[in-house]
């Protein structure tokens, strides 16, 4: 049974409304075209060395890179482990809106208010998923995401936020230790960062980072990317629009290439480097102190 069969069947079986079927079918819609139009095969994004075996959990969707740029991107300031009061949480959906608070408060992470998903701790991970999340096929875990208007999550703040999710809304608050992982199609809005190494394959990127040290990524096949580097940065950036406009301040160098453009340019002493890679659409750098 294909997965629009199987919504037909649910609303046939009173599980699920008219309205909530379109929702589901016009997702899945979305899904079919975006991975109809990526520019470069799905390949897995390389993880921060620092988290050990971690990857081999990881099964994600990357934007479009360049020969050689599937590598490992080197070592950053990845949260400490959970020994020393520090981790990552990872939240695994296929749809649905995440909220995300960085709470000096709490010693662990904390659900907040959502009786649709679960918080377990696999190893040096928190995992959040959606309840039955793990054995349903692709169209019981959208449902499950379109039941719920929003998930909310307190985290500590030493630790790391792993996105591996289909399609949705991130919103997160306060300033996370490190963000990783992949959408593949959706709006991402952080409020700062320590690190970074994160995929979007179609949607829009607004991401406030104070990078400091280490190496660090954004990639995104078709769409935006709004990035701020805070106070306090030391970084040596980089990057370039395949098919799209740049638009830089006075500390960066811009120069187009074809009907694409390209940055690069340094803030402070240049410590950590970013590189930003968007095949069709634009980038935006803008630097907090100016």
């Amino acid at each position: 049974m294909s997965d629009r069969d199987r919504i037909r069947a649910l609303v046939e079986e009173g599980r699920i409304s008219s309205d909530e079927a379109e929702r589901l079918i016009a997702t899945l819609d979305e899904i079919d075209e975006v991975e109809r139009v990526l520019p470069e095969p799905i390949v897995q994004p390389v993880a921060p060395a620092a988290v050990g075996q971690a990857e081999a959990k990881i099964a994600a969707v990357t934007g479009s890179a360049t020969a050689g740029e599937t590598q490992a991107v080197g070592t950053e300031p990845a949260p400490r482990s959970l020994q020393d009061g520090g981790g990552w949480v990872v939240v695994d959906g296929l749809a649905g809106e995440v909220k995300v608070t960085v709470d000096c408060s709490v010693g662990e992470p904390v659900l907040v208010g959502d009786e649709g998903v679960r918080l377990e701790r696999e190893g040096s991970y928190y995992c959040v998923s959606q309840l039955g999340g793990g054995s349903g096929g692709l169209v019981d875990r959208l449902v499950g995401g379109f039941r719920r208007s929003s998930l909310r999550l307190k985290i500590p703040k030493d630790y790391g936020l792993e996105l591996k999710m289909k399609t949705g809304q991130v919103q997160v608050c306060g300033e996370l230790s490190y963000l990783k992982g992949s959408i593949l199609a959706g709006e991402v809005d952080v409020e700062a960062a320590r690190g970074v190494d994160l995929s979007l394959s179609a949607g829009e990127l607004n991401l406030g980072l104070r990078l400091l040290e280490g190496k660090h990524r954004v990639r995104t096949s078709v769409g935006e990317v709004n990035l701020t580097l805070l106070s306090g940065s030391s970084v040596r950036a980089e990057g370039r629009s395949s098919i799209g406009d740049v638009r830089v301040g006075s500390r960066f160098e811009k120069e187009a290439q074809g009907i694409g453009h390209s940055f690069k340019g340094q803030i402070g002493s240049g410590d950590a480097d970013l590189s930003v890679r968007v095949s069709t659409g634009a980038v935006k750098v803008k630097v907090e102190d100016e």
